[in-house]
């Protein structure tokens, strides 16, 4: 029984030692594979493929490639393009531009700010808190100044001297319009 046990376990291991490989150390200097499976019979010379030095079954190269970080003129795949940033155009004179053309910019009531609050500039995408869909803040004058009426949910709110079209459920900002008073 126990000569069966010692030729089974002699018939299991003794092919698996015939198709190790010595560690061969890799470009990096470090160990190469460590025993295991064998290498893939791609990488095995044979009848066409030449035997390369340090290598097997890969052709030596002249040049050495570069290890380590990609080159920068590759854009890395998980990386998106920067969106384009709306830029507002300057003002012209006693003008503000609009849709494609400018329309002349109209001398409001001074604006206070609440406290706590400045100077600034909104962009699209922002929230707005709903301390500014007050009716002190909501500007209806939209039709003489030559904007378009807002969509129903929405209404302009002016902010300084910029007016801003905003979502009265959500305070999101949808458009901007800068410089319309002064």
């Amino acid at each position: 029984m126990k000569r069966i046990l010692v030729v089974a376990l002699l018939g299991v291991l003794l092919p698996g030692l015939s198709l190790a490989q010595p560690n061969q150390p890799n470009r990096q200097g470090g160990q190469g594979r460590q025993g295991g499976r064998p290498a893939a019979s791609a990488n095995r010379p044979g009848p066409g493929r030449p035997q390369a030095a340090g290598r097997p079954g890969r052709p030596q190269t002249t040049q050495q490639r570069p290890v380590g970080r990609p080159s920068v003129a590759r854009p890395s795949p998980t990386r998106r393009p920067p969106r384009p940033v709306a830029q507002a155009r300057p003002p012209r004179g006693n003008q503000f531009w609009h849709r494609g053309r400018y329309h002349p910019r109209v001398r409001g009531p001074a604006f206070r700010y609440p406290p706590g609050w400045g100077p600034r500039r909104w962009a699209v995408g922002a929230r707005m808190p709903a301390l500014f869909l007050a009716p002190a803040f909501i500007f209806s004058g939209w039709a003489g100044i030559g904007l378009q009426p807002p969509p129903p949910g929405f209404t302009w709110v002016r902010y300084g001297p910029d007016l801003l079209m905003v979502d009265a459920r959500t305070g999101q900002i949808v458009d901007v319009v800068y410089g319309v008073f002064f």
